[in-house]
């Protein structure tokens, strides 16, 4: 299946992946492949019932033709109580790593609320 839109159209690209028997799923493991050229500046993340996640993004970091800005292995149950705490500080930790391969004069600085 094409993509709608150029993956080297944008800063960051956000992939994740369940786990499939401590395994990283087939179809996100396919479009990696498919996709390598264009994944400059990638987050990961992985989601698992009980275990498995830091096998997963481990088998995707491999896939990726330089190491992820950021990762995050969450269980069930940080998806289903605190998830959104836990995906912030993902994109927090990429945006920073992104920030820092930037050239001094192109960085962007954030703000807190």
């Amino acid at each position: 299946m094409a993509l709608r839109h150029d993956l080297g159209a944008y800063d960051i690209v956000f992939i994740g992946s369940p786990t499939w028997n401590q395994a990283l799923s087939s179809p996100v493991r396919g479009f990696m492949q498919r996709s390598q050229a264009r994944l400059a500046n990638v987050a990961l993340f992985a989601t698992c019932a009980g275990r498995g996640a830091d096998q997963v993004l481990a088998q995707m970091g491999e896939l990726l033709p330089e190491p992820p800005l950021a990762t995050l292995g969450m269980l069930e149950n940080d998806v289903r109580h605190g998830a959104a705490v836990r995906v912030g500080e993902l994109v927090e930790a990429a945006l920073e790593a992104w920030n820092r391969k930037q050239p001094t004069s192109e960085r962007t600085t954030g703000t807190r609320a």
